[in-house]
């Protein structure tokens, strides 16, 4: 036969899950009575796993290498198309603006691209072998034919 103690354990804990499922109901009860008919979707459980954590739905972080293709195409397109914009780039390339606005700010950084104009209005050139003049990139071409090489 069970131990007394084990006895009274064992009426405590079913007590204790009754008393859980009926505190559920009569909560559920109230919120009914507080929204009326409001019918609420599914809550989930746990949030979907995500490479970042915090991103919206329906996104998600590119790769490395998407990213390095992606660059590579960016300086492809600006070197045949000196001067384009990026709305030019994206319909050659079949991208958005924020598609490529990281990887073409990076490009801009590492001296590979050099732009002219603001905004909507901002050109890009592709920055070659002629453009370096003692180790440093020229800011743009008038400003190299002004200056006597040194």
């Amino acid at each position: 036969m069970l131990d007394p103690h084990r006895k009274i354990q064992a009426l405590i804990d079913s007590f204790v899950a009754e008393l859980g499922e009926v505190a559920k109901q009569i909560a559920l009860e109230q919120l009914k009575t507080a929204f009326g008919s409001v019918k609420l979707g599914r809550l989930p459980l746990s949030s979907p796993p995500s490479a970042a954590g915090g991103e919206r739905p329906g996104r998600s972080r590119r790769g490395q290498r998407e990213i390095e293709a992606l660059r590579t195409k960016l300086l492809a397109v600006v070197a045949d198309n000196p001067g384009c914009r990026a709305e030019d780039i994206n319909a050659a390339l079949g991208t958005r603006t924020p598609q490529i606005a990281q990887p073409l700010r990076r490009l801009v950084a590492d001296r590979l691209v050099r732009t002219e104009g603001a905004r909507r209005g901002t050109k890009y050139f592709a920055v070659g072998p002629a453009d370096v003049q003692n180790g440093r990139r020229q800011a743009t071409e008038a400003a190299s034919a002004d200056e006597p090489p040194a």
